[in-house]
């Protein structure tokens, strides 16, 4: 398929190339870019990023649609979804960035949903089907006509780390069952966060978040509905870490791959609801008092991606380049990514109260293409999206 990623042998391709994405995920987004005649108002702020991606080597943007769904889709008096928003302008200013990001040879990874369970109105609807297909008629289908066949769309990723709404004291027995949370690296992290980051419902909250076969069903619906109506467009997930998507678990124990296809398709039934690739997030240290204190075997960077055994090509979703251990440099995992198999990298820029997330950002990019280890042999990161 011309002028358009395509996934190849565990790789990402576009128009023959082999690619490796490079890029920052705008962490500071409340799910406002877009919708209710709001993209006049955000452009500038929104192209001042992708000129800095650019200028910095990068090929890659991932930007919040929904976030915790505060400001889109529009609901009614009962949470069903019954429109983009309320200016139904949200399909349409999609659109407009995914132009400005061609024209700087940015690939767009799009974020529909993010954040805690109980904040969240589109997640709190995955518990009902039919509030679920509300959103796909009357959202999310609108959105995926209006980008259909765009070049600079590289997936939709329908769920930013839902191992935080899962309720691992729930399901015991079956396909199901996430008790292999309670001692791994994942509840560790979650115990020491005590529901930061504006997420509630996770696995340190029993009886607040859902089941792994409700949040299933909902990727399951969702991807089903973007294949059916754009068959050349890719769907993803960004998990929390590598302990959910690992299929070595003869070395790595107390994991599991939870997205594999039959599970999606156990769980929500629709033939196209798979995910083309995953995107977890990487995380190799600790809080800031004992940096060290997640550096474990599972997590991505100590780690081919091969190591796992997952069919899906791998990229990491994103990172924080904070609080990292003394002699760590931040670099260090965009090359780890390079020679280990992944296909791509994103670092957050919004989390430094003194705005220089960004800079140091695209300064990790631009070191990156510049050192030996960018040899361009596992993927390129210069592509021209318009000719």
């Amino acid at each position: 398929m011309k002028d358009r990623i395509i996934i190849k042998e565990k790789s990402f391709f576009f128009n023959g190339q082999r690619i490796f994405f490079s890029g920052t995920w705008p962490f500071d987004s409340k799910g406002d870019y877009f919708g209710n005649d709001r993209f006049k108002d955000t452009r500038d702020e929104l192209i001042e990023e992708l000129d800095g991606i650019q200028t910095a080597g990068g090929n890659l943007v991932l930007i919040d649609v929904h976030q915790s769904s505060k400001f889109t889709p529009l609901f009614n008096v009962d949470n069903y979804v019954i429109g983009t928003d309320k200016d139904n302008t949200l399909p349409s200013d999609l659109r407009k960035y995914l132009d400005e990001a061609k024209k700087r040879n940015i690939f767009v990874h799009l974020l529909l949903t993010s954040f805690a369970f109980k904040e969240n109105t589109l997640l709190t609807n995955a518990l009902y089907t039919d509030k679920v297909q509300s959103y796909i008629d009357n959202c999310l289908i609108p959105i995926v006509k209006e980008l259909s066949g765009h070049p600079a769309l590289l997936a939709y990723c329908v769920y930013n780390e839902p191992e935080f709404n899962m309720d691992i004291h729930g399901v015991r027995e079956g396909p199901f069952k996430v008790d292999f949370l309670g001692s791994s690296w994942f509840t560790i992290h979650v115990a020491d966060i005590k529901g930061g980051g504006g997420y509630r419902g996770h696995a340190h909250y029993p009886n607040e978040g859902c089941n792994l076969e409700v949040i299933l069903r909902y990727i399951n619906l969702l991807a089903d509905a973007i294949h059916q109506t754009d068959p050349g467009a890719l769907v993803s997930v960004i998990p929390r870490s590598a302990v959910t998507i690992n299929r070595n678990e003869e070395k790595y124990k107390n994991t599991k791959d939870i997205y594999a296809d039959e599970l999606l398709l156990k769980a929500g039934g629709r033939e196209k609801g798979y995910l083309d690739f995953l995107a977890p997030k990487e995380k190799p240290w600790g809080p800031k008092d004992n940096p060290s204190s997640y550096n474990l075997p599972i997590n991505l960077i100590n780690n081919h991606a091969d190591d796992f055994y997952n069919p899906k090509p791998l990229m990491i979703g994103y990172f924080a380049p904070v609080n990292m251990p003394p002699g760590v440099e931040p670099l260090t995992l965009f090359e780890t990514a390079y020679k280990n198999g992944y296909h791509g990298i994103a670092v957050t820029d919004g989390r430094d109260p003194a705005k220089k997330g960004r800079e140091r950002a695209q300064d990790l990019m631009r070191r990156f293409t510049m050192c030996k280890t960018y040899d361009k042999k596992a993927g390129v990161i210069e592509v021209k999206i318009c000719e």
